[in-house]
């Protein structure tokens, strides 16, 4: 396993908390960076895992995981509860956590993922909600 190089000039575990990431900083440079990453992994017959949080949904980025998924470059998908729900969520309410990505004012907000949670159970699990 080869992960993604960050910085070592800190030895902190803990020190991403103290990290502060400005919302207008680029993030072209880095996403380049990644591409570059996923291709050589790809081109060099490597498996590449993505570790999944509730922020890639919350986000909106979920299309392009979806994307990266479809094109072959994800082999691994591990994500927790909460991707799985906000994703649900935003299947069938277009919400994630009561919060929509095009409007100002979201029909059901935060009851949306609990709605989403029980349709899922009343399903008996994902697969055969689908």
């Amino acid at each position: 396993m080869v992960p993604v190089q960050r910085a070592t000039s800190r030895t902190d575990i803990f020190q991403f908390i103290n990290t502060i990431i400005d919302a207008d900083e680029p993030k072209s440079a880095i996403i380049r960076e990644l591409a570059e990453e996923l291709r050589r992994a790809r081109k060099a017959k490597g498996k590449i895992a993505v570790v999944a949080g509730p922020a890639i949904v919350r986000t909106g980025a979920d299309q392009q995981l979806v994307r990266l998924i479809e094109g072959g470059y994800v082999d691994r998908l591990f994500a927790g509860n909460p991707f799985a729900g906000y994703d649900v969520e935003r299947a069938l309410f277009g919400t994630s956590l009561g919060i929509s990505l095009d409007l100002a004012f979201a029909r059901g907000g935060r009851e949306n993922v609990m709605r989403a949670i029980n349709a899922i159970r009343q399903a008996g699990s994902v697969a055969a909600s689908c």
